[in-house]
């Protein structure tokens, strides 16, 4: 959390091989309404269908907005016309309506951390929801983890009349046509295997073992 002056200066760039990451800082109002209020308070509770944990503020909604479209023109200043975007979880899904009311025609695509809820949940439970689904029809791709995650979108838009929706993937909703599909995220076990079998020669891994050793004989 910075100062509000802070927060107006433009990304801070720092390089890390062939990666360039832009960094900036978020005002504590910023902070606690966007960030701990309706993305961690209010969107994460019901996504995981735990409704009893689920708080709801309008100013937090209205931070929350406030703050994607914030980050949005930010990043504007650092595009190239020929740059595709990826956009991760659920505390940005406003992100690209932000771009796109900037004249940003770049392609955008999403992927969703954690479960999408059911229409019922969704209905009952986020009270701004129709606006949280059109802004995820402003991507041109949205991925979710698994097949359910996306029928249960797929419902919302067909369900409650907003657009169409194919089983392959395909969405026209909103005014707008975007691609849907599934990507799993998993781990590579038998490289974790070697990176750990690599890492055993270190010596702060021989120190801690050593440590540990001396412990479990006391």
């Amino acid at each position: 959390m910075v100062s509000e002056a802070v927060a107006n200066q433009g990304p801070k760039l720092e390089q890390d091989g062939a990666v360039t990451f832009a960094t900036v800082g978020l005002p504590k109002k910023d902070y606690d309404q966007y960030y701990r209020g309706f993305s961690n308070a209010m969107l994460w509770p019901v996504f995981h269908y735990r409704n009893d944990l689920a708080v709801y503020d309008r100013d937090e909604y209205a931070g929350y907005r406030r703050v994607n479209a914030w980050l949005a023109h930010k990043l504007i200043k650092l595009l190239g016309p020929d740059d595709i975007i990826w956009v991760h979880d659920y505390h940005l899904i406003p992100f690209a309506e932000a771009l796109r009311a900037a004249g940003v025609n770049n392609r955008i695509g999403f992927f969703l951390h954690i479960p999408f809820p059911s229409p019922q949940i969704l209905l009952l439970n986020i009270p701004p929801h129709e606006e949280l689904v059109k802004s995820l029809c402003c991507y041109d791709v949205v991925g979710f983890q698994t097949e359910g995650d996306r029928i249960a979108f797929h419902d919302y838009i067909i369900r409650h009349e907003h657009g169409t929706a194919t089983p392959d993937g395909q969405v026209e909703a909103f005014g707008r046509k975007l691609k849907t599909n599934v990507y799993r995220i998993g781990v590579f076990p038998d490289e974790i295997a070697e990176q750990a079998e690599r890492g055993e020669a270190r010596q702060d891994v021989m120190d801690l073992k050593q440590s540990l050793e001396g412990r479990s004989s006391s």
